[in-house]
């Protein structure tokens, strides 16, 4: 009876403890997949892709674009992709000859709520041949080969969080046409481009999942601040936020500048929460006029 007993006992107590490892191994799943932050997400927006010059295709920048946000939303958990409309605001800024270094860039990016802002460009498709079979019956084919570039820029601090390069190859079905090696069958590049396209939007992932939370001040008045982020990045009535102010910027070469959050200067708790803003109420603090950001207390 005592062996009965015991034996139950022991049973009870495994189940148990694979019930509270599983929980554990759960909550470390959750939180491997949204990052730090396990409720409230990052913004970032993909502004339109560089079109090869002289490729006869010209949308072929506007595909890589709207594949490279199709591909965001399905690899990147916690990451909240900003439409093409809102995105609109920025692309007219970066085409001017200041481009990404244009403070103009970063005010709206800021507006905007964004963690990040991705721009890219297609270098290169290249014609080559190359060797297939097995000796001695080997036969050249005709291949093709494309080039995706991507940039990630921090909106915080004006940093590049990634430049990469990814190519994709493979042989097609019949020669090239004599217009020029950037002339070829428009289904294959396409196809090589989605390639591209998931190789870098998963290095993407990878950096914007160590990226915290972040929102900046947009304006306050007495003890209201209104800050850039709203329902869509998750944040509800009563979270509590921190407030960074500014430390003096650090200029780079060729005249970049680099802007970097100072302390921690109070705390503002969620009153009001609308799609892209939120009203906050100030906790605590001095001085919240000269502040930069905020982030997850």
């Amino acid at each position: 009876m005592f062996f009965k007993k015991a034996d139950t006992i022991v049973g009870v107590s495994l189940i148990l403890s694979l019930f509270i490892v599983g929980c554990a191994t759960s909550e470390k799943n959750r939180g491997d997949l949204s990052g730090a932050d396990t409720v409230w997400k990052k913004k970032i927006v993909v502004l339109p892709f560089a079109d090869l010059p002289g490729y006869e295709a010209e949308e072929l920048g506007l595909i890589a674009t709207r594949q490279f946000r199709q591909a965001l939303v399905k690899d990147c958990k916690g990451l909240v992709v900003e439409d093409e409309k809102r995105g609109r605001h920025l692309e007219a800024l970066v085409r001017t000859p200041e481009g990404m270094g244009s403070m103009q860039v970063t005010r709206v990016a800021r507006a905007l709520g964004l963690n990040a802002i991705l721009t890219g460009e297609l270098p290169a498709i290249k014609t080559f041949e190359q060797k297939e079979g097995i000796w001695p019956f080997r036969k050249i084919v005709p291949a093709v080969s494309l080039e995706l570039e991507v940039r990630l820029y921090d909106v915080e601090t004006r940093a590049i969080l990634l430049s990469e390069r990814a190519k994709a190859s493979t042989k097609i079905p019949e020669a090239l046409s004599q217009s020029g090696d950037q002339h070829c069958d428009f289904e294959v590049v396409t196809r090589l481009l989605q390639e591209a396209v998931h190789e870098l939007s998963r290095r993407v992932c990878k950096v914007m999942k160590e990226e915290p939370f972040k929102g900046y001040v947009i304006s306050l008045e007495g003890d209201k601040v209104e800050i850039s982020a709203g329902a869509d990045t998750g944040l509800h009535k009563g979270d509590v936020l921190k407030v960074f102010g500014w430390e003096p910027p650090l200029e780079g070469k060729d005249g970049q500048v680099f802007l970097i959050s100072g302390p921690c200067i109070g705390e503002i708790k969620v009153e009001e929460v609308f799609q892209h803003t939120s009203i906050a109420e100030v906790i605590s603090g001095v001085d919240l006029d000269k502040s930069n950001c905020v982030k997850a207390k």
